[in-house]
């Protein structure tokens, strides 16, 4: 599975494998209640690839934990490694009810609920500066525009799980501030209107919200592309305040030509 697409201004450098720890490329030993060597389903599976003996320390082994996920054998996660990814032992052709995945640090299952008494039910979403994956840097703080988490959605194709089509972000605007962003992948090549370049696949940040409660609509919006309306209200329209144009024309769709303003 493809990483989430950002647009150029703010895309994150692809982690080399070389970067990436992963564990020991050797046949992985199930331990816990997997019969070793089988590939047989089981309730719950730890596989490690030192002894079982090392394993009863929490820092001396990498882990897959693996439970009531019938799709991942040992011979699947054997074969799962960084370079996988896109192809059949990848994460776009995992599905699990919970997984652990010791390569790419990242838990997999297929719904969660939270909740709480007396208090709100939580879910955050953080980033430090720094070296990944262990190394985070306390003497730096974010640039703006910075992307620190984000929810997104994905496609499906013939190869699995593929990409992000759209996401919810969340973004920096200072060390106490940020904004929230819808973006999605418009399919086409462009320029934003800061003046990077994006690709097609690139998520494209349209609507933003800003501190003060200003929303912003066609935010890193192509200029030169002139599309259906970006504001489009299936209902009554209320206002209160001024309207103010920084323009002396308005272009109005040709479904409203003879409507009364």
């Amino acid at each position: 599975m493809r990483g989430p697409k950002r647009s150029s201004t703010h895309r994150r450098p692809a982690s080399s494998p070389a970067q990436v720890p992963q564990p020991i490329s050797r046949s992985l030993r199930p331990v816990g209640i997997r019969r070793p060597g089988s590939s047989d389903p089981a309730p719950l599976g730890v596989y490690c690839p030192l002894p079982s003996a090392y394993c009863l320390l929490p820092t001396a082994c990498t882990s897959h934990i693996v439970i009531d996920s019938l799709l991942l054998g040992d011979d699947w996660l054997e074969r799962h490694t960084y370079q996988a990814n896109g192809k059949s032992f990848g994460d776009n052709a995992a599905v699990a009810d919970f997984w652990y995945d010791a390569v790419h640090r990242r838990i997999m299952s297929r719904s969660a609920a939270f909740h709480e008494v007396d208090d709100p039910a939580d879910v955050r979403l953080g980033r430090a500066p720094g070296t990944y994956p262990n190394q985070p840097d306390f003497t730096k703080t974010h640039a703006e525009g910075t992307t620190v988490g984000q929810v997104g959605f994905e496609s499906w194709t013939h190869n699995g799980f593929g990409a992000y089509f759209a996401a919810v972000q969340g973004t920096i605007r200072d060390v106490a501030t940020g904004y929230l962003d819808l973006a999605t992948v418009t399919g086409k090549t462009g320029r934003t209107r800061t003046g990077s370049s994006f690709e097609a696949d690139d998520l494209i940040r349209h609507v933003r919200l800003h501190p003060s409660g200003t929303l912003e609509v066609g935010f890193e919006k192509d200029p030169a592309s002139r599309p259906a309306p970006l504001l489009l209200v299936r209902g009554d329209e209320r206002l209160e305040g001024a309207r103010a144009s920084t323009k002396r024309c308005t272009w109005l769709a040709p479904w409203t030509w003879g409507r009364s303003l």
